[in-house]
């Protein structure tokens, strides 16, 4: 799909590569590209070579234990209990007891996205040496990671304060090998004794440190930061492809995307969004028919999008600057440095959760303002230029028929979850700890809150596709014009190049584009609804080409016969409902293809 615009548009967050490639840990250049490739895909990492010797930190530590120096969480007790001393004969059982104590963890289960991206977050930020862990420890977690061993974790547990305690504790638990922890290991469930002995990795015991290095840290924040990131940035594209069906549904001027307003004002996100608004809007047979350029000016919901869609962009990107920020940071306590050990605050987590919040709140008043807007305006004869009441076909006799009403009571539902969940997390501090932790950032509870919000989204998106593709429908006499000059274009091209042809044409490409989206919808709702088994990207890459040249092939022999242009979108996702939810990618493509 190289000819389609938006696929340029923004940073590398996916992968598109099948060969595996090593990412290094513990050297502080962690990108969210290889994150993502360790999470999605099995990269496999590898710990820099300064993590093979015993740390200054590490020797440090030893120190402090024998000459009963107070460390806190070392020669000292936990939160409220810090002034209590410890003796060095209990300072290993010291680092037992409190993941023993700590995983706590309740509710429904973490995702193993999250929970994999947690433990390479951890293993990046205790490799830098500042921690008092040792070599042994740090291998064992990297092998774990390699070998797929995911510890089961309930998703309450953590405020996001002293770092994300009680799931990291279930982390450190799977370390030692403890048969009372549940962990998936290729795609079973089993306790993790057994998949430790399975994979062949050796059972850690807790040095001095390690118990409180494991549990205190933002892990399980930035984990949510970046998988939602990466689900968040494939939501915008889908948003700036089903924006476009609307805009040229609706006949919407374009005069509002020139280069020259965008660069008046200068927002980095405006100018962007604009350009591939514009870049989607282009025709390769001269003038687009659907833009009406006679008309003064739009509704605000077609009109703005470039500031709508534009500052959501903006929200992404600041984001995305604190989540790679947050993935290559040390964040436990206290931290070795400068020669000493010095009890911090990295562990708070706050500037994510506000960055998750910010996320939220962006997603409900871009993507689900704007999306409800646009679908009062199509099912509304005096905002949707001259198509019928609810977006009935033409000849059809209305009232007998009201075709799409009922969508946009959905897509009304649907936007108003999602003002809910942009309430922001964070401003909701409840003290902890015997009031030693007085505030808090509350930050997987904004990440809970906007992976389910991500879900609404998709949600929406997918119901104002249909809508906006009936839209275009109804406008049946420009769209067997235009199909038919695209059709015969496509036949002068060599037919090995289906896939890159599918691209060149707006229009075209819409009424193919809808199985792009089921094909990716099937994978983003996955991360969600799946059971432990799931398609494998690859594969699923692989089929979604092989049904896009099935397609193809289909629309092109048989769309310009179909004089009625009536195909029957809403039926086409009545069937596909239940293959999304169960993440079937490969049976989704199928149906939508014979359907057409």
């Amino acid at each position: 799909m190289s000819g389609r615009a938006f696929v340029e548009f923004g940073p590398p967050y996916f992968s598109k590569r099948t060969l595996r490639k090593l990412v290094p840990v513990g050297q502080r250049a962690l990108s969210l590209p290889q994150l993502h490739n360790v999470v999605r895909y099995g990269d496999p990492i590898v710990i820099g070579r300064a993590a093979t010797e015993p740390s200054d930190s590490q020797q440090a530590i030893q120190t402090a234990v024998a000459s009963r120096k107070a460390v806190y969480g070392v020669t000292t007790g936990f939160g409220s209990l810090r002034d209590f001393a410890v003796a060095p004969e209990d300072a290993a059982r010291l680092q037992q007891n409190i993941i023993d104590s700590h995983d706590v963890n309740l509710g429904n289960l973490l995702s193993l996205d999250v929970v994999r991206a947690m433990q390479v977050v951890r293993l990046e930020a205790l490799a830098q040496g500042h921690s008092g862990v040792s070599p042994q420890t740090l291998h064992a977690l990297a092998q774990i990671i390699n070998a797929g061993i995911t510890p089961i974790i309930g998703e309450w547990g953590s405020v996001g304060a002293s770092g994300d305690l009680a799931p990291l504790a279930a982390l450190a638990r799977v370390l030692t090998g403890d048969s009372r922890k549940q962990v998936s290991y290729r795609e079973e469930i089993m306790d993790a004794a057994t998949a430790l002995e399975r994979a062949g990795i050796a059972a850690i015991i807790l040095g001095p440190k390690e118990g409180l290095a494991l549990t205190n840290g933002t892990s399980l924040m930035a984990a949510y930061l970046a998988t939602n990131l990466w689900n968040i940035f494939s939501l915008l594209q889908n948003a700036l492809l089903i924006n476009n069906v609307v805009f040229e549904a609706l006949l919407a001027t374009d005069a509002a995307l020139i280069p020259g307003i965008q660069d008046l004002r200068g927002q980095v996100g405006q100018c962007e969004i604009a350009k591939v608004q514009r870049a989607l809007l282009s025709a390769p047979h001269g003038d687009n028919p659907f833009t009406n350029r006679r008309k003064v000016q739009d509704d605000y919901s077609l009109r703005c999008t470039p500031q709508i869609l534009g500052g959501f962009w903006n929200a992404i990107k600041h984001s995305a600057d604190i989540c790679s920020r947050e993935i290559n940071a040390v964040t436990d306590n206290p931290l070795f440095v400068e020669g000493h050990w010095v009890s911090g605050g990295n562990f708070h987590g706050m500037p994510i959760a506000l960055a998750l919040d910010y996320l939220a709140i962006g997603l409900s008043t871009s993507i689900g303002n704007l999306f409800a807007a646009q679908a009062a305006s199509l099912i509304d004869v005096r905002h949707n230029n001259g198509l019928a009441p609810c977006l009935i076909y033409p000849g059809a006799n209305i009232g007998l028929e009201s075709s799409h009403m009922i969508v946009q009571y959905l897509m009304a539902a649907i936007a108003a979850d999602l003002r809910r969940l942009a309430a922001p997390a964070s401003v909701h501090s409840l003290a902890t700890c015997g009031n030693a932790e007085d505030i808090v950032s509350m930050g997987p509870n904004a990440g809970r809150k906007l992976q389910e919000a991500i879900q609404r989204a998709f949600q929406l998106e997918t119901a104002h596709l249909g809508l906006a593709i009936q839209a275009l429908l109804c406008r049946k006499e420009l769209i067997r014009a235009r199909l038919q000059a695209v059709i015969d274009e496509l036949k002068k091209n060599d037919s090995a190049r289906p896939i890159e042809l599918l691209g060149q044409d707006p229009v075209y490409g819409y009424l193919v584009d809808i199985e792009i989206f089921i094909a990716g919808q099937s994978i983003k709702l996955g991360d969600y609804l799946r059971s432990a088994k799931k398609v494998p990207h690859l594969q699923a890459s692989a089929a979604t080409e092989k049904a896009l040249a099935i397609i193809l092939a289909k629309v092109g022999d048989q769309l310009p016969l179909r004089t009625d242009a009536q195909a029957d979108f809403p039926q086409l996702f009545k069937k596909l409902a239940p293959l999304l939810l169960q993440g079937d990618l490969i049976k989704a493509v199928e149906t939508a293809a014979n359907s057409l």
